[in-house]
């Protein structure tokens, strides 16, 4: 009885995990989405901003169906970590306001399905706690692969917090990509600064 309490304790945290990183990013895509949506925008604007958010909307019906049937994100599946990356920026970019630069090596090379959800869903997290939190202007995104090590280097300038005091209080999804990144025999570091903004370097190692 223990072991199945146990068991199904750890289905329900990982459910958790999932909605909390997969669902999370792309709400706040689809709530930034239409606050953008305002009348006084350009027609051309306007109809970005409605095709970009019915896309998040069709991909957050999907992430719903991946998460109830237990299989990995459908957008990593058909186009890789970079591809996938990408097209999540990409629809932050009708947002006022928000500027993200997002450069990498890893060309459309495809890493092992641990390697890529992993490093996808802490980079979504990374900037869904932007976007929520920081009320920043400008948001930098270095990913490099090194070797067997794929690095991380995500820096924004936003109003900045204290780290120890978000730890404490697991909040920011900060336990959720510590959990994910050491699955996968990584690790993430953030440093931040009051009105200093934050950087987060984390790594995964591919093989």
């Amino acid at each position: 009885l223990s072991a199945v309490i146990r068991t199904e304790e750890q289905e329900r945290q990982r459910f958790a995990k999932e909605l909390h990183d997969g669902l999370g990013p792309l709400l706040s895509v689809i709530k930034m989405l239409l606050s953008g949506f305002e009348e006084k925008n350009s027609p051309e604007v306007n109809d970005k901003i409605k095709g970009n958010l019915k896309q998040a909307v069709d991909e957050a019906i999907t992430s719903v169906r991946e998460i109830s049937a237990n299989i990995s994100p459908h957008i990593l599946n058909n186009f890789g970590l970079r591809d996938a990356t990408e097209s999540f920026i990409r629809k932050l970019r009708p947002a006022e306001g928000i500027s993200i630069n997002f450069k990498t090596n890893i060309d459309n090379r495809r890493f092992i399905y641990n390697v890529e959800v992993i490093m996808y869903r802490v980079i979504c997290e990374l900037i869904n706690n932007t976007l929520r939190h920081a009320n920043a202007s400008k948001i930098s995104i270095d990913l490099q692969l090194q070797g067997d090590v794929l690095y991380l280097e995500y820096e924004d300038n936003g109003m900045g917090f204290d780290v120890k005091q978000a730890e404490s209080d697991g909040g920011m999804g900060l336990s959720n990509m510590q959990y994910r990144l050491n699955s996968g025999n990584g690790d993430i570091k953030i440093s931040s600064e009051s009105g200093r903004g934050m950087i987060a370097r984390a790594f995964i190692k591919c093989k």
